[in-house]
């Protein structure tokens, strides 16, 4: 099979040299690599209002730095949905939540932290990292002893999670119910 279809190939150079370069560009491109923001309306419709809470929380920031914020919370839950203006907007906004998520963590951010005071130790301080990154989005997720973090971006929306470690799961089901985990 595999001789048949590279003498195929061969004598054919030209759809061998098509189908070669449909993949390629298909790859840098991210055909299937991109994922759909959620607007308010969807948002609303797909919270469980008898689960969770809705604030509008757009009036306080600045004209123009958002476009609509808001604040979603449980019992267990705070998270905060924003639309920026643009995407630079939005990649900036999750990078400084990314910075400051791995602040919490001192091994993160001062890679040292962990040795000061100490002599010929292996202690470490456990955490777990996870990024994903598409065409169009990027999550961040920082698992510690205490807590969990995500920041969630695609297009020009950003969702926001800061909690408990044993609301993990929670979060995770939320995230992915909205399409952003």
């Amino acid at each position: 099979m595999y001789a048949s279809l590279t003498g195929f190939l061969h004598r054919n150079y030209r759809i061998g040299a098509v189908l070669i370069a449909s993949f390629f560009l298909c790859m840098c491109n991210g055909c299937s690599n991109s994922r759909t923001a959620v607007d308010t309306a969807t948002l609303f419709s797909t919270v469980d209002t008898k689960k969770y809470s809705i604030y509008d929380t757009s009036g306080q920031f600045t004209s123009g730095a958002v476009v609509s914020a808001y604040k979603i919370s449980s019992e267990d839950l705070w998270i905060e949905y924003y639309v920026l203006p643009s995407v630079e907007q939005a990649s900036k906004a999750f990078q400084n939540n990314k910075d400051t998520f791995r602040q919490a963590v001192p091994a993160l951010s001062e890679p040292t932290a962990i040795l000061k005071g100490m002599q010929e130790t292996t202690a470490t301080i456990p955490y777990y990292e996870d990024t994903v990154s598409g065409s169009n989005y990027e999550r961040y997720a920082l698992l510690t002893e205490d807590n969990y973090y995500v920041v969630s971006r695609i297009d020009t929306t950003l969702v926001y999670i800061s909690t408990a470690r044993k609301n993990l799961k929670a979060a995770n089901r939320f995230l992915k119910s909205i399409g952003y985990y």
